[in-house]
């Protein structure tokens, strides 16, 4: 007879409606004609939205810290929609052990972070290219609902591919597990930091060549926790920017020149001389560097995504140059 009365309870049959509905949404899937509630203070806006609410309430701002804040709940619909960044796998859990999903509203992607954001450099926004148009999630805005919400919706994707599917999730797993870089290396790295955001959207050798590496990683050795640290930073090449290069190691700096004239070398060079003037622009960057606090050397290595090992990318942090210090690549 317990068993006749859970059946006919209606919260069970609610519950395994949405466990039945919520198998075909997954990471990734856009979701249209939703809301959500953003909680702010009146007195302190900080967005367009929450200082439109304060001056219809008539509220004052804050003329001190100690000022007591108007909390207020903002509703924000966007236009574009919503996009789930929960993993697939807790999307389609039992609403039993997990009745909620996270997701993020959907952004046209400003014009200097389009490159960055297409090559998956980019933690701020990830891009959904099945909607064919130049928008991403923004993952700064996460919001929480119900599974609930997601009955008879109409379903999107906005990854589709294999590939698509993978380099969304990196992305989003980078943001919200991003390696907590020293203060140190923050300073050391600023001036070259800040070259390679001016250069990397330039019509120039230097932006073409910032746009056909993979990726920059950071190794500290002996560790990020020792008093004084040697940084070796990797700057791993595209598959299609040179030939299969046998040993990196072989090629060594052989002349101070700017990132300039090295990135112009390289844009005249194939083969292993290419491959030579690579490692000149490499060491070109790192040469903009300043070593600070525990930080006492940069040195640079260049690879290709095949020659990078796997005990290489362990003992090696990715750099995301949107998260050390610049909100923008503008």
């Amino acid at each position: 007879m317990k068993d006749e009365a859970a059946r006919e309870d209606p919260r069970v049959l609610i519950a395994r409606s949405v466990d039945s509905e919520v198998l075909r949404w997954r990471q990734g899937d856009v979701v249209d004609d939703i809301y959500a509630l953003r909680l702010v203070d009146l007195k302190r806006p900080l967005t367009p939205a929450s200082e439109a609410l304060r001056i219809t309430e008539g509220l004052q701002l804050a003329d001190s810290s100690k000022e007591n804040p108007e909390l207020a709940v903002l509703d924000t619909v966007e236009s574009l929609g919503y996009v789930i960044i929960s993993q697939t796998c807790d999307v389609v859990r039992s609403v039993s052990d997990q009745p909620h999903f996270q997701a993020c509203p959907i952004v046209e992607i400003p014009d200097g972070l389009i490159s960055q954001v297409r090559k998956s450099e980019s933690t701020r926004i990830v891009w959904l290219p099945a909607l064919n148009r130049n928008v991403g999630a923004d993952l700064t805005r996460t919001f929480s609902a119900e599974k609930s919400v997601l009955v008879g919706r109409n379903l999107r994707h906005g990854v589709e591919t294999d590939e698509e599917i993978r380099n969304f999730a990196m992305v989003v797993a980078r943001r919200f597990g991003r390696f907590a870089f020293p203060d140190d290396l923050h300073t050391s790295l600023h001036a070259m930091r800040t070259r390679l955001i001016s250069k990397h959207k330039k019509n120039s050798d230097e932006g073409a060549a910032l746009r056909n590496i993979h990726q920059i990683r950071a190794e500290a050795l002996p560790g990020w926790n020792a008093t004084s640290v040697e940084i070796v930073l990797h700057f791993i090449l595209e598959p299609h920017v040179l030939p299969e290069v046998d040993d990196w190691s072989t090629f060594v700096p052989v002349s101070s020149v700017s990132p300039s004239q090295a990135a112009m070398d390289i844009s005249s060079s194939s083969g292993n001389l290419a491959a030579q003037k690579w490692v000149e622009l490499a060491q070109a960057w790192v040469s903009l560097c300043r070593p600070a606090g525990v930080i006492k050397s940069i040195s640079a290595q260049v690879s290709g995504t095949s020659s990078f090992t796997l005990e290489q990318m362990r003992n090696s942090e990715q750099l995301d140059l949107d998260y050390l210090s610049i909100s923008t690549f503008e």
